[in-house]
């Protein structure tokens, strides 16, 4: 994945993650007008993060917005170039 569609899907990974957002990777990449690509590879990165105890078995808002969230940050942490851009490390 290059490096332009990592933001993107941190963009559809952060917007899915705002507190009080009901609806999914889909309905993001819908509003954003981005092709029907970033929606797979973004649920692909929040998939294994619901899977773990902390988030599978609490359905509430804030634990999906938090794993959505936590997906975004992991995606960022995977390219040293993200990293610089976003926490200036």
């Amino acid at each position: 994945m290059k490096l332009d569609d990592k933001r993107k899907v941190i963009e559809v990974l952060l917007c899915c993650g705002d507190p009080g957002h009901t609806g999914g990777t889909a309905e993001v990449v819908k509003a954003l007008a981005l092709p029907a690509a970033y929606q797979a590879v973004a649920f692909q990165a929040w998939s294994p993060v619901e899977g773990e105890p902390k988030y599978r078995d609490d359905w509430s808002e804030p634990s999906i917005s938090e794993a959505y969230t936590e997906a975004a940050y992991r995606l960022i942490e995977s390219s040293p170039t993200l990293r610089r851009e976003w926490f200036a490390r």
